[in-house]
């Protein structure tokens, strides 16, 4: 009978939340008196026990917003799993209160309670609460608080909660820093090992061999440290025979990372593959005692050797904060300079004259430089003499303003039809590099030179003269700026067609040549004695700048000019002169 009872009562109270769900699921829940009213912040201690496996954990506030499971064992606990469990503690409701009497009643399994939450506040007082079992439908569960014993009904998950095992609250990741801090990483093998170490924002290799190091694979290398997660944990109190059987008496590899203001170490050691899993492989970690097991996939970004972390450019660096740049060749020596000119870097040299250097061409060269890779290294070189760099056939030296650093790059002979021998000044190791190096660095001074020859600011022009030659006959036409606008004062004074001016300053403001020809502006041989055509523009305060277009080349592709702007002669693509004598014509229609 009493059976019978407990059974109609269950099935009232499993009646009862489905008419609430049923009443609410489309809307938010009615606010419910609180079980338990606390801030999670000033939780201190937090006991969770299974009471049907009689297992007990507990965790332990260390700091502001870190947790640590003191018993059974000690170790680093999930800070989220943890925030959101006692987020969770603070919220929950009670959805249903009992009678007193079900805490007698085997029905409501308050008898033989499966879990319990005991918290410990940071003013040391304490509240429990025992768990019985979930409700039929598994959505809620029989709890009451130890101080009230009174039963109500709650969120299930409160029950799930108290349940939790260890695998469940402990900090999978093995390896915890900020990446951003490291400033040394070790990598051991059997048979290698490799020392990387930071200074700045560069990263060195140091052993075997002291050499410039590429950041991309150490950055993706602490990257992965920083995040390696265990898949299983295994041994939580190893002994010395178990660490044998782990393969981790001797380790088959070992990464440690050195983290600004640490004194030691971060490290993890990894063993022998799971006799039950070969995809996974032993491992232990500064982190604790215990034994783990890993993926060994999660190895390949870590498990560098020395050839993988080092780099293949020779030199390193910022092609944007190099201020000068040397070049010697052929017994030449050519000297650049950055340098502000209206708030643009432009470049001038320095050697063997003074004169603007052609920044485009310059900072090609820059680029070329910062490119060149090694495709294969001599670790261990004989004397420079046998690779040619003794004496070599090229050498570029750049001085890094950001980093007051020099750095040389010495070209030697040739090791075969499409390689030469290369090495930065300050490295031991000489390379192989492609040997159109060479080509790319022995510029000459002409190939240097700047090559805008025109340059001016369009609001600056007050007048503007094109004088052509067409069908034998000379003719010119004479533009003045009145205001907005512009007028054509000969060969007769009319409105200036708009489109037709705005395509003749475009054209002019800045004129680049193709090559430089000549030094000596000889009138007769480039066809400046009989223009075919010259350009005069007037600005303010009455500076004049005057192009002049001569005969064509060889090619009849390209037509000579010369500028008052520059000194030499060049040459351009005759697109110039067809364009500005077609503008001309629009001008006076």
């Amino acid at each position: 009978m009493r059976g019978t009872k407990g059974t109609l009562i269950l099935l009232a109270i499993a009646i009862a939340l489905g008419v609430w769900i049923f009443l609410f699921e489309r809307g938010p829940a009615p606010e419910g008196k609180a079980l338990l009213a606390v801030d999670p912040n000033k939780i201190e201690k937090v006991e969770l026990h299974n009471l049907k496996e009689r297992k007990r954990i507990v965790l332990q506030r260390v700091g502001k917003e870190s947790w640590r499971i003191v018993s059974p064992i000690n170790t680093p606990a999930n800070n989220d799993t943890v925030k959101f469990m006692l987020d969770r503690l603070k919220r929950v409701k009670i959805e249903l209160a009992l009678k007193e009497d079900a805490l007698g009643k085997k029905e409501f399994g308050f008898r033989e309670p499966q879990g319990a939450i005991a918290i410990e506040m940071r003013s040391g007082k304490r509240y429990k609460l025992v768990l019985a079992k979930k409700t039929p439908d598994a959505l809620y569960a029989y709890a009451y608080r130890e101080d009230k014993r009174k039963p109500v009904v709650v969120d299930s998950m409160l029950l799930d909660d108290a349940l939790k095992g260890l695998d469940d609250l402990r900090e999978k990741r093995v390896t915890r820093f900020d990446k951003d801090k490291a400033n040394k990483l070790v990598l051991r093998h059997p048979d290698q090992t490799v020392v990387c170490e930071r200074s700045g924002e560069e990263w060195q290799i140091t052993k075997p061999l002291r050499t410039n190091a590429d950041a991309s694979p150490i950055g993706t290398a602490l990257d992965k440290l920083s995040t390696l997660e265990a898949s299983k944990f295994v041994d939580d109190n190893p002994t010395k025979e178990s660490l044998r059987k782990y393969g981790l008496e001797k380790p088959s590899f070992i990464a440690e990372v050195w983290v600004k203001g640490r004194e030691r170490p971060i490290w993890l050691h990894v063993g022998k593959k799971s006799s039950e899993d070969s995809t996974k492989l032993y491992a232990r970690s500064s982190a604790g005692r215990s034994v783990f097991l890993i993926d060994e996939s999660s190895l390949n970004d870590i498990r560098k050797r020395f050839n993988d972390l080092r780099s293949k450019r020779l030199l390193s660096f910022d092609t944007g904060e190099i201020d000068r740049v040397k070049l010697i060749h052929s017994g030449k020596e050519i000297e650049l300079e950055r340098r502000k000119r209206d708030d643009r870097d432009e470049w001038e040299m320095l050697k063997p004259k003074k004169m603007r250097a052609d920044t485009t061409t310059v900072t090609n060269l820059l680029w070329d430089v910062h490119d060149l890779e090694a495709q294969s290294f001599i670790d261990q070189p004989k004397g420079l003499d046998e690779y040619g760099l003794d004496k070599p056939q090229a050498s570029v030296e750049l001085r890094d303003r950001k980093r007051n650093k020099t750095m040389r790059l010495l070209i030697g002979k040739h090791a075969d039809g499409k390689t030469v021998y290369a090495k930065a000044a300050d490295q031991g190791v000489v390379c192989k590099v492609p040997s159109d190096i060479l080509d790319k660095v022995r510029k000459d001074v002409n190939e240097l030179r700047n090559l805008e020859i025109v340059r001016f600011e369009r609001d600056d022009v007050n007048q503007l003269a094109i004088e052509w030659l067409e069908e034998k006959k000379r003719k010119r036409v004479l533009v003045e700026r009145r205001g907005n606008s512009w007028e054509v004062v000969k060969p007769k004074r009319i409105n200036a067609d708009s489109t037709a001016m705005s395509n003749i300053l475009w054209t002019l403001e800045q004129v680049r040549a193709d090559k430089y020809v000549d030094e000596v502006k000889e009138a007769k041989k480039y066809g400046f004695d009989k223009p075919q055509l010259t350009a005069t523009v007037w600005l303010k305060g009455r500076k004049v700048i005057k192009l002049t277009i001569g005969a064509h080349d060889e090619t009849k592709n390209n037509v000579h000019l010369i500028s008052s702007q520059v000194d030499g002669v060049y040459l351009k693509s005759d697109y110039i002169l067809d364009d500005l004598k077609r503008y001309a014509r629009q001008l006076v229609k």
